[in-house]
């Protein structure tokens, strides 16, 4: 993603008046989300998700700062939202999935 980020402005196709770039902002950051959360499935816990939680902030702001400088492409509070909303997506998904798999308390 920041290889093509760097990139002077890419055009993501227009279908009707659907946004294909928020919805590709979305998957690829749920994706990556996805990913890290799998890598740590097997010690699942409330750390990990604040990891994810650390991870969802840092990255996509990142990845919108750095275009600043970048010719053609710009700082987009609606890029860095359909970031924060795939990775949102992915914790709730783990979030359920830790509830479900907590052992009781004793």
């Amino acid at each position: 993603m920041l290889i093509l980020t760097s990139y002077p402005k890419l055009h993501s196709p227009a279908i009707d008046s659907f946004n294909f770039d928020k919805l590709a902002h979305s998957f690829v950051y749920f994706v990556y989300g996805w990913l890290f959360m799998k890598m740590h499935e097997k010690e699942l816990s409330g750390k990990i998700l604040n990891r994810l939680l650390l991870l969802a902030l840092i990255v996509p702001l990142f990845d919108e700062i750095h275009q600043i400088p970048i010719p053609g492409r710009s700082f987009s509070p609606w890029d860095l939202l359909a970031d924060l909303f795939g990775f949102a997506i992915v914790f709730f998904l783990f979030r359920i999935k830790l509830g479900s798999i907590q052992t009781p308390a004793e």
